[in-house]
């Protein structure tokens, strides 16, 4: 029997809309690429609703991050093959020459994508944390359709911290060579008691009363890590037009599975999953290698002294 341990990692995330209309909506698009032992990211889409009436977004990361940490991966969707293979629809690609945005045409609507060079955003440093804001006013001159989209990618710290590299373990147990780390990893959106406090006061200023209508959540991750489906609602092989183009660098398995959530928000959010590593304890493989040589040495010579005695009798 596996010898076990488990880990836990709670993500406390904010995310707050403001603008002259009280009543703001985004759809969230997460992305969360888990990579074993370190190398991981996540995604945030934002598909704002009436985005002329949005004037900031404010999102907080439970983890220290700096600007140089964030990509925007709205000029990847340039490329038909990532546009089609996010969106799961033929999609139609039209690129502007007069701004740094990307009109995306699915199922009969028009969708722009705007580049992060058109918002001014700024990173601040928080407890146990960072608080990035951006700023639409200087996008709302570029605004050419209803709904407006955004997304870029940050590293996920907090799953690189509980992944950091384990030595293999060199004490003995008769139980099991293998080793089995669990994790138990519990993604929470605008749960206002998990939050520190400077981002609970952030909350508790802003007028409106929900922003997020739904999240949702798509979770790939390396070989090197087993995913329990059962916590998820829908599991699809990952688009291989993504590799090489959209997908992380540090992210190189090809045939890889997508775990799905779909939720929808009420005041806040909450998405589960659990994950699993196997490692080696050297020490017990290597007794276990030299019990079975030796007890295999010790049966030869009692079958032999079987045999002797059997002849001469």
């Amino acid at each position: 029997m596996d010898k076990t341990s488990n880990k836990f990692i709670n993500d406390n995330f904010a995310i707050v809309l403001s603008g002259s209309n009280n009543k703001l909506e985004c759809d969230v698009h997460i992305n969360d690429w888990v990579v074993y032992p370190f190398g991981s990211y996540i995604d945030f889409g934002f598909r704002i609703y009436n985005i002329i009436d949005v004037t900031t977004l404010e999102i907080y990361v439970p983890y220290k991050i700096g600007k140089e940490d964030i990509q925007d991966l709205a000029p990847l969707f340039g490329d038909e093959k990532v546009s089609r293979g996010m969106t799961n629809t033929i999609a139609k690609i039209i690129t502007s020459t007069t701004n740094p945005s990307i009109d995306i045409e699915y199922y009969g609507i028009t969708e722009t994508i705007y580049f992060l060079s058109l918002i001014d955003y700024s990173i601040c440093n928080c407890e146990n944390g960072t608080i990035i804001s951006f700023s639409f006013d200087r996008l709302s001159s570029h605004i050419r359709n209803d709904n407006g989209y955004i997304r870029f990618r940050i590293p996920h710290k907090s799953l690189d911290e509980i992944f950091k590299y384990k030595k293999h373990d060199y004490k003995f147990t008769f139980e099991s060579p293998i080793i089995t780390d669990y994790y138990y990893h519990t993604i929470r959106i605008n749960e206002f008691r998990s939050l520190p406090l400077e981002v609970r006061h952030m909350l508790s200023t802003k007028k409106q009363t929900k922003s997020i209508k739904k999240v949702c959540f798509y979770l790939s991750a390396n070989e090197k890590i087993n995913i329990d489906d059962n916590y998820c609602e829908n599991v699809r092989p990952l688009e291989n037009d993504l590799f090489g183009t959209y997908i992380p660098k540090t992210f190189k398995d090809s045939n890889t599975l997508s775990y799905q959530w779909i939720k929808r928000s009420n005041k806040y959010v909450t998405i589960n999953f659990k994950c699993s590593t196997n490692r080696i304890q050297l020490l017990s493989l290597f007794i276990y290698s030299f019990l079975v040589i030796f007890l295999s040495i010790i049966g030869n010579v009692i079958w032999e002294v079987v045999k002797i005695v059997l002849c001469f009798d």
